[in-house]
């Protein structure tokens, strides 16, 4: 759930999950793992993959 003043949308614009954040992996394990998040009601849902390919608009 976002904070009480921030609706979904803006979180995920917040958190730069809109289309899709990409992070790069590490040393420790260096698969890029992809963000992808979308509004459902008042929640965020957030869904992470290591197996996207870069989003291209």
């Amino acid at each position: 759930m976002p904070p009480a003043a921030m609706t979904p949308e803006e979180l995920a614009d917040a958190i730069g999950a809109t289309p899709r954040l990409r992070i790069p992996g590490t040393i420790l394990d260096p698969r890029t793992v992809s963000v992808m998040a979308w509004p459902k009601g008042t929640a965020l849902v957030l869904a992470l993959d290591h197996f996207s390919q870069e989003y291209v608009p």
